[in-house]
């Protein structure tokens, strides 16, 4: 919405926006408890915003591009990370694992508490 210029105004109430759910919930009989409210959420917000559904549409499919680019970058970041683990000695790994858990300031935390009840 910020890279289309829509904010809220007193004449456009975004409130209504995180509302949906429990508004559109109220909508649905029990019986269509499963139904999918995306599509009915895309028409409202169309309305809200003053837009068209192909903006919007436009809008989406750009930003599933983004997601999809950065996550590539990400698992590209993550699978090189796991190489260089596999290259640690044992007692490398037991110390970063060690470390990662936080297992030093866990016991540290458990002897304050300890030390200020007593």
């Amino acid at each position: 919405m910020l890279e289309h210029g829509i904010k809220e105004s007193i004449e456009l109430n975004l409130s209504k926006i995180w509302n949906f759910s429990n508004i559109f919930s109220h909508k649905v009989l029990v019986s269509d408890m499963k139904k999918n409210f995306l599509p009915d959420f895309n028409k409202f917000l169309v309305k809200l915003i003053g837009s068209t559904q192909n903006s919007l549409d436009t809008s989406l499919q750009a930003q599933i591009s983004s997601i999809v680019e950065r996550s590539s970058v990400e698992k590209s970041f993550w699978l090189e990370k796991i190489e260089k683990i596999k290259t640690y000695s044992r007692k490398r790994a037991i110390d970063e694992l060690i470390k990662s858990q936080r297992i030093y300031e866990k016991i540290n935390q458990i002897d304050l508490f300890v030390h200020n009840i007593s």
